[in-house]
């Protein structure tokens, strides 16, 4: 299930897993900034 994937990739901070889950054209909604796949990534980075 992708879900789980997504949940494993976060856990074990494994961005490849991750960044393999996401759409080319995922598009983030976060309060009121709306972030492309390549923003998501780097934020995602920063933070694990």
């Amino acid at each position: 299930m992708v879900l789980e994937k997504f949940i494993e990739g976060t856990t074990n901070q494994d961005l490849p897993l991750l960044e393999n889950l996401l759409h080319e054209d995922m598009l983030f909604v976060r309060e009121t900034k709306l972030e492309t796949k390549a923003r998501w990534m780097k934020d995602t980075k920063e933070q694990l």
